[in-house]
Protein backbone atom coordinates (compact mmCIF):
# COMPACT_ATOMS: atom_id res chain seq x y z
CA UNK A 1 0.00 0.00 0.00
CA UNK A 2 1.36 3.46 -0.88
CA UNK A 3 1.33 5.66 2.24
CA UNK A 4 2.11 9.82 2.07
CA UNK A 5 3.79 9.94 5.27
CA UNK A 6 5.03 13.19 6.94
CA UNK A 7 8.64 14.35 7.09
CA UNK A 8 8.46 13.77 10.83
CA UNK A 9 6.83 10.51 10.80
CA UNK A 10 8.13 8.28 7.84
CA UNK A 11 10.36 6.82 9.76
CA UNK A 12 7.27 4.78 12.17
CA UNK A 13 6.41 3.15 8.49
CA UNK A 14 8.06 -0.10 6.86
CA UNK A 15 10.61 0.72 4.06
CA UNK A 16 8.33 0.06 1.19
CA UNK A 17 5.38 2.01 2.17
CA UNK A 18 8.03 5.46 2.04
CA UNK A 19 9.78 4.25 -0.96
CA UNK A 20 6.63 3.64 -2.79
CA UNK A 21 5.66 7.33 -2.19
CA UNK A 22 8.85 8.83 -2.90
CA UNK A 23 9.97 6.42 -6.23
CA UNK A 24 7.05 4.92 -7.22
CA UNK A 25 7.15 1.68 -6.37
CA UNK A 26 5.00 -0.68 -6.18
CA UNK A 27 5.74 -4.15 -4.42
CA UNK A 28 4.89 -7.83 -5.48
CA UNK A 29 5.78 -9.70 -2.43
CA UNK A 30 3.53 -12.37 -1.60
CA UNK A 31 0.96 -14.92 -3.14
CA UNK A 32 -0.64 -13.41 -5.84
CA UNK A 33 -4.32 -13.28 -4.87
CA UNK A 34 -7.72 -11.56 -5.30
CA UNK A 35 -10.72 -10.85 -3.52
CA UNK A 36 -12.25 -13.61 -5.60
CA UNK A 37 -9.18 -16.30 -4.89
CA UNK A 38 -10.21 -18.98 -2.60
CA UNK A 39 -6.43 -19.39 -2.30
CA UNK A 40 -5.42 -18.46 1.81
CA UNK A 41 -7.85 -15.29 1.06
CA UNK A 42 -8.29 -14.63 4.58
CA UNK A 43 -4.43 -14.00 4.52
CA UNK A 44 -4.08 -11.45 1.67
CA UNK A 45 -7.53 -10.09 0.73
CA UNK A 46 -7.46 -7.44 -1.86
CA UNK A 47 -3.42 -7.91 -2.94
CA UNK A 48 -4.25 -7.84 -6.38
CA UNK A 49 -6.71 -4.98 -6.31
CA UNK A 50 -4.22 -3.09 -4.06
CA UNK A 51 -1.50 -3.42 -6.64
CA UNK A 52 -4.18 -1.81 -9.20
CA UNK A 53 -4.71 1.09 -7.18
CA UNK A 54 -1.50 2.01 -5.84
CA UNK A 55 -0.77 2.04 -9.80
CA UNK A 56 -3.46 4.25 -10.52
CA UNK A 57 -2.70 6.21 -8.31
CA UNK A 58 1.14 6.63 -9.28
CA UNK A 59 -0.63 7.44 -12.53
CA UNK A 60 -3.03 9.80 -11.88
CA UNK A 61 0.19 11.90 -10.36
CA UNK A 62 2.47 12.57 -13.07
CA UNK A 63 3.74 10.73 -16.37
CA UNK A 64 6.92 9.80 -14.75
CA UNK A 65 7.74 5.71 -14.17
CA UNK A 66 6.56 3.56 -12.16
CA UNK A 67 9.05 0.70 -10.77
CA UNK A 68 7.43 -2.81 -10.16
CA UNK A 69 9.68 -4.95 -7.51
CA UNK A 70 8.56 -8.74 -7.61
CA UNK A 71 9.40 -11.53 -5.38
CA UNK A 72 6.67 -13.75 -5.66
CA UNK A 73 5.52 -17.91 -5.77
CA UNK A 74 3.23 -16.60 -8.35
CA UNK A 75 -0.67 -17.53 -7.87
CA UNK A 76 -4.04 -16.67 -9.50
CA UNK A 77 -4.23 -16.37 -13.16
CA UNK A 78 -7.22 -14.16 -12.73
CA UNK A 79 -5.71 -11.76 -10.47
CA UNK A 80 -2.35 -11.73 -12.52
CA UNK A 81 -4.02 -10.49 -15.54
CA UNK A 82 -6.01 -7.83 -13.25
CA UNK A 83 -2.66 -6.33 -12.41
CA UNK A 84 -1.37 -6.74 -16.11
CA UNK A 85 -4.65 -4.51 -17.50
CA UNK A 86 -3.34 -2.00 -15.37
CA UNK A 87 -0.35 -1.98 -16.12
CA UNK A 88 -1.38 -2.03 -19.80
CA UNK A 89 -3.51 1.11 -19.14
CA UNK A 90 -0.42 3.16 -17.63
CA UNK A 91 1.49 2.10 -20.55
CA UNK A 92 -1.38 3.33 -22.97
CA UNK A 93 -0.97 6.73 -21.08
CA UNK A 94 2.87 7.42 -21.63
CA UNK A 95 4.23 5.98 -18.65
CA UNK A 96 6.51 3.33 -18.85
CA UNK A 97 5.63 0.59 -16.45
CA UNK A 98 9.74 -0.82 -15.37
CA UNK A 99 9.19 -4.47 -13.39
CA UNK A 100 12.50 -5.67 -11.69
CA UNK A 101 12.53 -8.87 -9.76
CA UNK A 102 14.85 -8.91 -7.21
CA UNK A 103 14.94 -12.39 -6.23
CA UNK A 104 12.11 -14.69 -7.84
CA UNK A 105 9.52 -15.02 -10.33
CA UNK A 106 7.94 -17.73 -10.07
CA UNK A 107 4.76 -18.78 -11.77
CA UNK A 108 1.84 -15.61 -12.45
CA UNK A 109 4.26 -13.30 -11.19
CA UNK A 110 6.36 -14.09 -14.73
CA UNK A 111 4.04 -13.01 -17.24
CA UNK A 112 3.54 -9.92 -14.99
CA UNK A 113 7.42 -9.22 -15.34
CA UNK A 114 7.10 -9.72 -19.05
CA UNK A 115 4.34 -7.21 -19.18
CA UNK A 116 6.63 -4.31 -18.30
CA UNK A 117 7.72 -1.81 -20.61
CA UNK A 118 9.95 -3.19 -23.45
CA UNK A 119 13.46 -2.41 -22.71
CA UNK A 120 12.63 -1.63 -18.94
CA UNK A 121 12.05 -5.01 -17.75
CA UNK A 122 15.16 -6.18 -15.37
CA UNK A 123 16.32 -9.26 -12.65
CA UNK A 124 18.82 -9.41 -9.91
CA UNK A 125 21.39 -11.21 -10.87
CA UNK A 126 20.88 -14.29 -9.12
CA UNK A 127 17.01 -14.27 -9.71
CA UNK A 128 14.93 -17.13 -10.70
CA UNK A 129 12.41 -16.72 -13.20
CA UNK A 130 10.11 -19.86 -13.58
CA UNK A 131 6.92 -20.92 -15.58
CA UNK A 132 4.87 -24.12 -15.44
CA UNK A 133 1.57 -25.42 -17.01
CA UNK A 134 -1.12 -24.01 -15.84
CA UNK A 135 -3.48 -25.69 -12.97
CA UNK A 136 -6.96 -25.45 -12.40
CA UNK A 137 -9.96 -27.67 -11.10
CA UNK A 138 -13.64 -28.45 -11.77
CA UNK A 139 -16.43 -29.99 -10.43
CA UNK A 140 -20.33 -29.85 -10.28
CA UNK A 141 -22.33 -31.43 -13.14
CA UNK A 142 -20.88 -32.04 -16.26
CA UNK A 143 -22.18 -28.57 -18.15
CA UNK A 144 -20.67 -26.92 -15.23
CA UNK A 145 -17.43 -28.78 -15.33
CA UNK A 146 -17.35 -28.24 -19.31
CA UNK A 147 -18.13 -24.12 -18.35
CA UNK A 148 -15.10 -24.27 -16.18
CA UNK A 149 -12.77 -25.57 -18.60
CA UNK A 150 -13.51 -22.96 -21.02
CA UNK A 151 -13.03 -20.66 -18.91
CA UNK A 152 -9.98 -21.83 -17.75
CA UNK A 153 -8.66 -21.85 -20.97
CA UNK A 154 -9.41 -18.89 -22.03
CA UNK A 155 -6.89 -17.78 -19.01
CA UNK A 156 -4.54 -19.30 -19.96
CA UNK A 157 -5.04 -18.92 -23.71
CA UNK A 158 -4.76 -14.64 -22.71
CA UNK A 159 -1.16 -16.36 -20.60
CA UNK A 160 0.25 -17.78 -23.58
CA UNK A 161 -0.81 -14.71 -25.77
CA UNK A 162 1.36 -12.55 -23.41
CA UNK A 163 4.39 -14.82 -23.96
CA UNK A 164 4.12 -15.40 -27.27
CA UNK A 165 3.83 -11.23 -28.04
CA UNK A 166 6.20 -9.66 -25.58
CA UNK A 167 9.20 -12.66 -25.16
CA UNK A 168 11.66 -14.68 -26.98
CA UNK A 169 10.17 -18.17 -25.41
CA UNK A 170 9.06 -19.53 -29.35
CA UNK A 171 12.45 -18.81 -30.22
CA UNK A 172 14.35 -19.82 -27.04
CA UNK A 173 12.14 -23.15 -26.97
CA UNK A 174 12.98 -23.92 -30.46
CA UNK A 175 16.77 -23.25 -30.17
CA UNK A 176 17.32 -25.21 -26.73
CA UNK A 177 14.59 -27.51 -26.41
CA UNK A 178 14.70 -31.16 -25.77
CA UNK A 179 14.84 -31.52 -29.51
CA UNK A 180 15.48 -28.41 -31.10
CA UNK A 181 13.57 -27.20 -34.24
CA UNK A 182 15.67 -25.00 -36.58
CA UNK A 183 12.98 -25.75 -39.22
CA UNK A 184 10.09 -24.14 -37.06
CA UNK A 185 12.16 -21.49 -36.11
CA UNK A 186 12.61 -21.01 -39.52
CA UNK A 187 8.83 -20.59 -40.69
CA UNK A 188 8.07 -18.09 -38.27
CA UNK A 189 11.04 -16.03 -38.68
CA UNK A 190 9.81 -16.11 -42.71
CA UNK A 191 5.75 -15.62 -41.32
CA UNK A 192 6.84 -12.79 -39.38
CA UNK A 193 8.44 -10.67 -42.84
CA UNK A 194 5.25 -11.56 -44.37
CA UNK A 195 2.49 -8.87 -44.79
CA UNK A 196 -0.67 -11.39 -45.59
CA UNK A 197 -3.14 -11.67 -43.15
CA UNK A 198 -3.47 -15.58 -43.04
CA UNK A 199 0.27 -15.21 -42.24
CA UNK A 200 0.16 -13.04 -39.52
CA UNK A 201 -2.66 -15.00 -37.89
CA UNK A 202 -0.44 -18.39 -38.34
CA UNK A 203 2.52 -16.48 -36.60
CA UNK A 204 0.89 -15.96 -33.92
CA UNK A 205 -1.04 -18.93 -32.93
CA UNK A 206 2.83 -20.95 -33.70
CA UNK A 207 3.75 -18.74 -31.65
CA UNK A 208 1.11 -19.38 -28.71
CA UNK A 209 1.67 -23.16 -29.40
CA UNK A 210 5.60 -23.12 -28.66
CA UNK A 211 5.39 -20.69 -25.80
CA UNK A 212 2.34 -23.09 -24.44
CA UNK A 213 4.46 -25.84 -25.21
CA UNK A 214 7.92 -24.11 -23.19
CA UNK A 215 5.51 -24.65 -20.18
CA UNK A 216 4.15 -27.83 -20.66
CA UNK A 217 6.89 -28.37 -17.46
CA UNK A 218 8.68 -26.84 -14.98
CA UNK A 219 11.00 -24.58 -16.02
CA UNK A 220 13.83 -22.51 -13.67
CA UNK A 221 15.58 -19.84 -15.81
CA UNK A 222 18.49 -17.79 -14.47
CA UNK A 223 18.55 -14.31 -15.18
CA UNK A 224 20.77 -14.50 -18.20
CA UNK A 225 18.67 -17.33 -19.35
CA UNK A 226 15.85 -14.91 -19.12
CA UNK A 227 17.28 -12.28 -21.14
CA UNK A 228 17.94 -14.96 -23.67
CA UNK A 229 14.62 -15.96 -23.59
CA UNK A 230 13.67 -11.69 -23.87
CA UNK A 231 11.53 -12.71 -20.54
CA UNK A 232 13.70 -9.11 -19.44
CA UNK A 233 16.00 -6.80 -21.04
CA UNK A 234 18.68 -6.80 -18.67
CA UNK A 235 20.27 -7.87 -15.45
CA UNK A 236 21.08 -5.83 -13.26
CA UNK A 237 25.03 -7.33 -11.79
CA UNK A 238 25.95 -5.21 -8.80
CA UNK A 239 27.21 -2.11 -9.08
CA UNK A 240 24.97 -1.55 -12.04
CA UNK A 241 24.15 2.32 -11.87
CA UNK A 242 19.74 1.41 -12.88
CA UNK A 243 20.61 -0.18 -8.72
CA UNK A 244 20.72 3.15 -7.53
CA UNK A 245 18.63 4.51 -9.69
CA UNK A 246 15.51 2.41 -8.42
CA UNK A 247 15.72 3.72 -5.11
CA UNK A 248 16.16 7.18 -6.20
CA UNK A 249 13.77 9.50 -3.97
CA UNK A 250 11.46 12.13 -6.50
CA UNK A 251 9.05 14.79 -5.11
CA UNK A 252 5.64 13.67 -5.62
CA UNK A 253 4.03 16.68 -7.65
CA UNK A 254 0.67 17.09 -7.20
Amino acid sequence: MILRPYPRTHSLLQSYDYLGAKCRIVTIFSMIADGTSALNVQNMPLMAESVVADLMLLGQENKDPVKILINSPGGSVAAGLLIINAIEHLQAEGIDVETVVISQSLSMATPILTTGTKGKRYAFHRSVIHGHRGHGGADGSVDDIMGQIKYTEYLFDQLHEILAKKTKIPEYHLSHGDTPMPEILETLQRLEKSENKDDKTRYLKLRMKYAKEFFNKENFLTAKQAQEAGIIDEVLEPGNPYLNEIFKLSEVKQ
